[in-house]
């Protein structure tokens, strides 16, 4: 049977579903800031119902009814580039649906929801190597040029 994808944008009843798979992709991802169920639960809601501050979407294979996965996608302008830059903040595929090509599907959807961005950015653990080699295939190349720093407020 050929794979079929659907994609859709999540709603306040996919919040128990999203913060599951949230918390499984920050444990996978150990060089990164740590990440609570509160926090997690926080910050789905916030986007959920503030969709200016970023999108939410689901990924499903064929007519599963439970997601394979996630993505997140915020916006910013950017004065170096002199327009909107749409950051893919989280792209998380559960562990039994990896190498299946939901990552590229989703890499394929975003860059045709946000062709009006001047860039797509992303950030990747450099622990993960196969993350590192999906977006590499795709035209993703490591920023030269500056080092970005981060102070929590």
């Amino acid at each position: 049977m050929k794979q079929t994808y659907t994609i859709k944008a999540a709603a306040l009843a996919d919040m128990p579903q999203l913060i599951s798979m949230i918390l499984q992709m920050y444990e996978e991802e150990t060089d990164v800031e740590p990440m609570t169920p509160e926090k997690a639960a926080a910050l789905t809601q916030h986007l959920l119902t503030n969709p200016d501050h970023g999108k939410m979407h689901l990924i499903y294979e064929n007519a599963a009814s439970s997601a394979a996965g996630y993505f997140i996608v915020t916006i910013c302008y950017n004065v170096e580039h002199a327009g909107i830059i749409a950051n893919l903040e989280d792209l998380f595929i559960l562990p039994e649906y990896r190498g299946r090509g939901l990552g590229q599907t989703c890499l394929e959807y975003v860059e045709k929801e946000y062709a009006h961005a001047v860039a797509l950015k992303l950030e990747v653990s450099p622990s993960n190597h196969g993350a590192q080699k999906l977006y590499r295939k795709n035209g993703y190349l490591p920023m030269t040029g500056s080092i970005h720093m981060l102070k929590t407020l």
